[in-house]
């Protein structure tokens, strides 16, 4: 019997965390406002009617319009370098890493499997040549005979049929049953190797603190004598102990759902989902003429962001979240799904013996039991729809007019069991390479959903579906790169996409701040022996430039030079200048959000204390508004 001492905790913890979450999000509202008010464009009132620009008016977005000033910044260097002559110059890491292959004599497809999990981040474009070139040159060396029989996963689904129909002029879906690679490819590969990185890292490195929650309720309820031996015990036995009814292989299974999930909540912050159009606020398309909102460019829920850019940029709505707690799950073979309320995606169920546990990645909780705190299951819920009350907040707790849990227990009888999949998992390409992956180069690629949708299926009795959140996310950064291609010279256009260029076109142009998110995610956060080459850490402290160091850049040779800026005879002044004070406008950025990657960082490594103390000096530190709400959740942890 739970003690009324330890209900009352868990009870206050889980309330505790529930109303960061709320905070959080309403920090993201006011955060979305103080630090992007011009994203749809400068002139436009966040109710999408337009204003007359006063002097009151201009004055208040001279201080505030920062984002629209720097996409303009940034539509100008996009326009700068349609210019002939004035490319980005040739990334000088790939090709040494490829010149040393070749005087190896490595065979191609491991010499693109090399850059794949390299420490070092490449420059996008070459970074798709190298590998899918590398990988299409290796199935040309290899005999018929060996290629014969070789066919994507079987799988007899209208769903996937029609959207390879649909979607069939986008290069990932287009070689769907052939045996060539595409650009793309080379993200995805990186993807699945920091996903395993990350699941194996995770679990092996574990400590109690990761899971604090049940740590709280344990200690609740035991003696003072009791208490030691809690401190004391291994992840696995905190939650053998709460969850006494499972077997040993289950308690494990459910530990490692727990630290995976963990570290996405603690290491992706939480966006909120684009707004809704309406009448005062129409959508802007990026491509005219589509039906599908994809297609066409419109924002949408889990559809904005492939997984490999939601870990790079470590930011994401809850279904981007969703996607990255699948893909941990599928390299630690658990069992797992999205569950949908009616249309809408609600929470991950990880299949576990014969019972399904539910984590909302939106509430940043395993879904609780009352005054346990432990993880419900699908089972019990059904049984106690009720149980979902104690998510809603009371007008002491908040004033805000959404206080209630988004799902309701008759939103549990129209449940459906969501299986993600990708263009990519289930295809041809990625099977065959899979099976000829081997020693330290080994990733799990391919994934057969039919046969965890009919698991899923027999278990719970739920309606099973396909889920192509991925094929739509294709189809999205296919609009958006048009779109960014023609916005140099298309102000309309470039207006529509300042939210990109204000939150995220910096991470992806700015090289050394992909490497060190590189790192990070590969766990690489302290350096080998004599080596120079800097970890993540010292990475993510190099990024954080002075006021003088990002204000004398022009006459800063080697940093130019690391940040790829090349002044050449031929080049006019007025370019080079343009491209030094955009890159002196992606320095600021990048800075800002360092902090909080600092903090994480250290959580990771266990040093708690100088997470904290970063946390501290980074929350009132001006630009940080960006990163509130994962401030305010890391350091309520």
């Amino acid at each position: 019997m739970i003690l009324e001492n330890a209900s009352v905790a868990v009870n206050r913890t889980t309330k505790l965390q529930t109303m960061i979450v709320r905070g959080c999000q309403d920090e993201t509202r006011r955060g979305e406002k103080e630090i992007t008010p011009s994203l749809r464009s400068p002139w436009r009132k966040t109710d999408g009617r337009t204003m007359d620009a006063t002097p009151s008016t201009r004055g208040r977005l001279a201080q505030r319009g920062w984002a629209y000033q720097f996409a303009m910044a940034l539509v100008t260097l996009v326009l700068v370098l349609s210019v002939p002559g004035c490319q980005p110059p040739p990334d000088p890491f790939i090709d040494l890493a490829d010149a040393k292959n070749s005087t190896l004599q490595i065979d191609d497809q491991q010499r693109a499997m090399d850059l794949v999990l390299s420490s070092q981040s490449y420059e996008f474009r070459e970074y798709e040549q190298k590998v899918s070139q590398g990988l299409n040159r290796w199935l040309g060396t290899l005999s018929d005979a060996s290629k014969t029989g070789e066919s994507p996963f079987e799988i007899n689904d209208d769903k996937l049929t029609q959207w390879l129909n649909d979607f069939n002029d986008l290069p990932a879906v287009g070689r769907y049953r052939e045996l060539s690679f595409v650009g793309s490819d080379a993200h995805y590969l990186r993807e699945k190797y920091w996903l395993n990185n990350i699941a194996q890292r995770t679990i092996a490195t574990a400590t109690p603190q990761n899971l604090e929650l049940y740590r709280l309720i344990l200690t609740a309820q035991s003696t003072p004598e009791e208490k030691s031996k809690i401190e004391a015990m291994s992840v696995n036995d905190l939650v053998q102990k709460v969850h006494s009814e499972l077997s040993s292989e289950s308690v494990k299974s459910l530990a490692d759902s727990l630290l995976l999930f963990d570290w996405v909540v603690r290491n992706i912050q939480l966006e909120l989902p684009p707004a809704t159009s309406s009448e005062d606020n129409p959508p802007e398309p990026l491509i005219a003429g589509q039906s599908n909102p994809a297609r066409a460019g419109l924002r949408g829920l889990g559809y904005t962001k492939q997984v490999w850019q939601t870990l790079l940029y470590g930011r994401g709505d809850y279904v981007d979240r969703a996607k990255i707690f699948l893909g941990l799950c599928e390299q630690m073979e658990l069992p797992a799904v999205m569950l949908s309320a009616g249309d809408s995606p609600w929470a991950v169920a990880v299949l576990i013996g014969e019972d399904l546990f539910l984590f909302d990645t939106r509430l940043g909780l395993g879904v609780p039991v009352p005054d346990q705190g432990r993880v419900v299951t699908l089972r019990e819920l059904k049984e106690h729809p009720d149980w979902l009350d104690q998510l809603n907040l009371t007008v002491a707790e908040t004033t805000r007019s959404d206080a209630k849990y988004w799902v309701s227990a008759a939103d549990l009888d129209r449940l459906a069991a969501l299986v993600y999949t990708s263009p990519e998992s289930s295809s041809r390409r990625m099977k065959f390479l899979e099976e000829r992956l081997v020693g330290d180069q080994k990733l799990r690629l391919a994934f057969n959903p039919a046969t965890l949708s009919q698991k899923i299926s027999t278990i719970s009795k739920l309606p099973t579906q396909l889920w192509g959140i991925e094929f739509e996310t294709h189809a999205f950064r296919e609009a958006l790169q048009t779109a960014v291609s023609q916005a140099g010279t298309d102000t309309d256009l470039a207006a529509k996409l300042s939210w990109y260029f204000s939150n995220y076109q910096y991470i992806d142009l700015f090289g050394p701040y992909r490497n060190a998110r590189n790192l990070f995610l590969l766990g690489k956060f302290k350096s080998e022996k004599n080596s120079r080459v800097p970890n993540a850490v010292e990475s993510f402290y190099s990024l954080m430039y002075s006021d003088k160091t990002i204000e004398e850049l022009s006459f800063n040779k080697p940093l130019l030079t690391r940040l790829g800026i090349l002044e050449s005879a031929d080049q006019a002044a007025a370019v080079f200048n343009e491209r030094v004070r955009s890159v002196q406008q992606q320095m600021y950025l990048v800075r800002e959000d360092m902090g909080l990657f600092l903090s994480q960082v250290h959580f990771d490594n266990g040093n708690i204390g100088t997470a904290g103390n970063w946390l501290g000096r980074i929350s009132e530190q001006k630009g940080s508004e960006r990163w509130k709400p994962g401030i305010q959740y890391l350091w309520a942890r």
